[in-house]
């Protein structure tokens, strides 16, 4: 058949007088990612040839130390494999989630399948950290509500268990759990597009509706399908708010957990350098998995099921089945959104947490949400977020939707590597590119501003839109524009009025969707937070990080949150070091009950002597980064091994001699004060130079010299002071002044003769250090 003309321009799409505008189009867009995205990338790259610690900037020479150490040290190989486990599993999980409910909700007619959108959209309110933490109230093994709800079904009197969350299938379940609503946004408008002719043609020749599953209907969602999978699976390798909460408690490091604890320690500089190097390990990976996602759909044009021919949706009908549907969909729902929220519900109306029981139900309380509400600076972060939620979505969308078009239906050069520009922030951990965008913007304008944070979700969530939308243009047939090209309009004309149209279900999914994600996501807010620029996100923080509360009660806020994490060993550095004298005292006593009852290993560090005998089963006393004994508290106090421990552990009196004669544990030292049956330290020679060593509260008094016996001598009180529950009394003892301490001192008076006695069981002879 002749070919006029005007055909020929058709299939040339006759852009030719056009080119300018099409150019703009291309490479201004490029212009913009370049900035928005080559920029910190290439901070990030230079940052990891950078020598030791600190910002990439000043540039302090180049080196390739940061790959050597990451690559040299077996923590890393651990990483990626845990990292592997981790996403593909979540990925299983969730996308068998996902494709469910996009299948019952757009190819059935199951029950209120209006509502699962709405419900979709409610998922995504609570932060993934905070979800975590949800998680963890229910399936923590000793006291998580599930737990203690199973063991209380079945009358078990065991105390943990049967459902251990800190584990890598506890991780992977309630990751994937939590992706289920975010995958069937991703998944619904392609089985929504899906025309069900190709279907129905298939089961006339005879094939079986499974058949024509496998053969028809999933062959032509590749694109979709091949798109959710890259997405997630490289959102999965960064993900860190559930490997950091369950994770990190359950000792299984990941990658994002790497960096995240690499560019947030809590002691020590930040190490940008290693930090960026991990980064780049996983902007490879990304990369990778992009390249395998352009070569499935190199021929793209195969998958189109929407042409200019109109089609008539169908929706298959469950039968007897549609209830069982239903509630499937609902509960998928009600384990991903109702069981969190309701353990966090629990929590937030408790002063202190505590496993639900009969009795806790009598401590329910408001108070936490009176202060919420009360708070000024929780009031502020409001009007923040309605700026960061309204505009980044549709400055990101907007973007997204652009970039899909130009890089698939514009032929000019370099027009597909649009596609890889807006694909790289999801290969750099979010926390990478925050600070990466915080060294960029630092001295412009938008710095301390909440458009800083909105410059962050554009390039964190451009990824999403322009993976989304990408497949969605595919699938419109190019005579839908070229009828518009033969009209005269222009490439933005087309783009406006018969693109934005046809994709506008995907452009509102989309939107929903990063709107979603700017509510919840706290990483580019805390890496870019200033005092004037705080959202929710960031709120929720710093509550939980208690910021206005006193030392002492930050301590204990500490513990808290320790146990409740339920860890196998728990480390506690001088954990009541600002609490007052009356109220450590008490803590001492609810600390150690907790961790008796609770039957947890707790390495305790402390400066204080009454606190380490009074809290401990073991103690081992350091000096000079050396352990110099270690046995129980009582061993401790009553045979200390060296002059150093009797001083560091209690009050002591310690006098110089020799020793004259020894039989066994007992012998006789020659003080000046005369001769005292002691202690006496193993295999010690007679005529060796020993320190006597006598606790004060081993120490009588009395004014009786008939009561003189062994380790007895006469001497002059000198001094007394009252402290309290008693007094601590002074006596000189041929010019040796010796301290006792005794409940009372009836018939005693300063200046009067007394005699100082001490029984040779508590009198230890110590070897000089």
């Amino acid at each position: 058949m002749a070919t006029t003309p005007q055909a020929r321009g058709i299939r040339r799409l006759g852009w030719g007088s056009r080119i300018d505008q099409r150019h703009v189009i291309v490479y201004g867009t490029g212009l913009l990612l370049a900035v928005l995205v080559l920029v910190p990338i290439a901070i990030m790259i230079t940052a990891s040839v950078q020598p030791g610690e600190g910002l990439p900037f000043p540039i302090k020479g180049f080196s390739l130390e940061n790959y050597r150490v990451t690559f040299a040290d077996p923590l890393t190989y651990r990483l990626f494999v845990n990292t592997l486990v981790y996403a593909v599993g979540s990925l299983a999980i969730g996308f068998s989630l996902g494709a469910l409910l996009s299948w019952l909700v757009g190819r059935t007619n199951v029950p209120f399948r209006e509502a699962v959108y709405p419900l979709a959209l409610a998922s995504f309110a609570m932060p993934g950290v905070v979800t975590a933490f949800g998680w963890i109230l229910l399936g923590r093994p000793n006291t998580g509500l599930l737990n203690v709800l199973i063991r209380g079904a079945v009358g078990s009197s065991a105390t943990s268990g049967p459902i251990d969350i800190f584990t890598m299938p506890g991780m992977i379940l309630v990751t994937g759990i939590s992706l289920a609503g975010s995958m069937f946004i991703f998944l619904a408008p392609y089985f929504q597009r899906m025309d069900p002719s190709f279907e129905e043609a298939a089961t006339a020749s005879g094939a079986s509706r499974l058949t024509a599953l496998r053969y028809v209907s999933l062959p032509l969602l590749t694109p979709g399908i091949l798109t959710v999978a890259v997405y997630y699976m490289v959102t999965l390798i960064q993900l860190f708010e559930f490997p950091l909460a369950i994770g990190l408690t359950a000792g299984i490091p990941v990658l994002s957990v790497r960096v995240f604890l690499l560019t947030q320690p809590e002691f020590g500089m930040v190490h940008y350098g290693l930090a960026s190097t991990f980064a780049l390990i996983a902007l490879v990976v990304g990369l990778a998995l992009l390249a395998l996602s352009f070569w499935v759909t190199r021929r793209a044009e195969k998958f189109q099921v929407i042409t200019g021919k109109g089609y008539r949706p169908s929706r298959l009908d469950l039968g007897r089945w549609k209830s069982s549907a239903a509630l499937l969909v609902f509960g998928i729902f009600f384990v991903k959104i109702g069981l969190p929220f309701l353990a966090l519900l629990w929590a937030s109306m408790l002063r202190f947490y505590q496993p639900l029981s009969v009795n806790a139900f009598q401590l329910l309380t408001a108070d936490n949400y009176r202060f919420i509400f009360d708070s000024a600076r929780v009031v502020g972060s409001l009007g923040n977020t309605a700026l960061l939620v309204a505009v980044a979505p549709t400055l990101c969308i907007g973007l997204a939707a652009l970039v899909a078009w130009a890089s698939t239906r514009i032929k000019l050069k370099g027009t597909r590597l649009l596609e890889v520009l807006a694909f790289m922030p999801l290969a750099v951990p979010g926390i990478v590119m925050a600070l990466a965008l915080l060294v960029t913007l630092i001295r412009t304008p938008v710095f301390g501003t909440v458009w800083i944070i909105v410059i962050g979700h554009v390039v964190g969530f451009l990824p999403f839109g322009v993976r989304l939308l990408g497949p969605a243009i595919l699938q419109i047939g190019k005579e839908l524009e070229e009828a518009g090209i033969t009209s005269g309009a222009t490439p933005l004309t087309i783009f406006r009025k018969v693109i934005v149209p046809l994709v506008f279900p995907a452009i509102l999914n989309g939107w929903l969707w990063i709107f979603a994600h700017s509510i919840r996501d706290f990483t580019y807010p805390l890496l870019l937070r200033t005092t004037g620029n705080a959202v929710l996100a960031t709120m929720i923080w710093e509550l939980w990080s208690a910021p206005n509360l006193s030392g002492g009660q930050q301590q204990r806020v500490a513990v808290a949150r320790a146990l409740v994490s339920e860890p196998r060993v728990l480390l506690l550095d001088e954990p009541l070091s600002n609490l007052d004298a009356r109220l450590r005292e008490g803590m001492r006593k609810e600390l150690r009950a907790l961790v008796t009852r609770l039957r947890l290993t707790t390495l305790y560090v402390t400066h204080d002597q009454m606190e380490a005998l009074s809290m401990s089963d073991r103690i081992a006393v350091m000096r000079d980064g050396l352990v110099i004994q270690e046995g129980s508290p009582t061993d401790i106090y009553m045979r200390p091994v060296s002059p150093f421990i009797a001083q560091f552990v209690g009050k002591v009196n310690l006098m110089d001699g020799r020793v004259v004669r020894t039989d066994g544990e007992l012998g006789t030292v020659a003080m000046s004060i005369g001769e005292v049956t002691c202690m006496l330290p193993p295999d010690v020679q007679q005529g060796e130079s020993v320190l006597v060593s006598v606790r004060p509260e081993h120490v009588r008094l009395t004014d009786d010299p008939t009561a003189m016996g062994k380790n007895s001598f006469p001497g002059a009180l000198e001094a007394l002071l009252y402290v309290g529950d008693a007094w601590e009394c002074f006596v000189n003892v041929q010019g040796v002044s010796l301290q006792a301490r005794i409940s009372g001192v009836d018939n005693l008076s300063l200046g009067s003769t007394v005699y100082v006695c001490f029984d040779p069981q508590q009198c230890t002879a110590l070897r000089p250090s």
